[in-house]
């Protein structure tokens, strides 16, 4: 039975892990209206539960240089971010990084393009 200080977090909200990406085309840091609707998502249930923050980590894939990537990757998450703020999100609930293309796992690029959403408790 839940108390009062208990919170009953919906299945889809498993805390630790990367919850969802936001993947971006080739050189390019801008938000997809699909995307923006997932974010919406995201900061519906951010308010619905403010002891939750959420972990954004920024990636490139190997086209370009690795200082060149790693700028991009920095942008994509700025991006995430800002339009998360943008839905009422205080930024001190929001934790960024971006490692550009340092991180690659996969064969084709397109995946390595994203942003990776983790959810966490504070």
């Amino acid at each position: 039975m839940a108390t009062p200080d208990t919170v009953v977090l919906p299945p889809s909200l498993v805390l630790g892990i990367p919850q969802t990406s936001i993947f971006f085309d080739l050189g390019r840091k801008t938000l997809l209206p699909a995307d923006e609707a997932l974010l919406d998502e995201l900061a519906t249930s951010l308010r619905a539960f403010p002891q939750l923050r959420v972990r954004l980590t920024g990636y490139a894939d190997k086209t370009g240089s690795p200082a060149a990537n790693l700028k991009l990757s920095q942008a994509r998450a700025a991006a995430v971010q800002s339009y998360l703020e943008a839905q009422g999100i205080a930024s001190d609930r929001i934790e960024a990084s971006f490692l550009g293309d340092t991180a690659t796992r996969y064969r084709t690029g397109a995946f390595d393009r994203r942003v990776d959403i983790e959810l966490m408790m504070e």
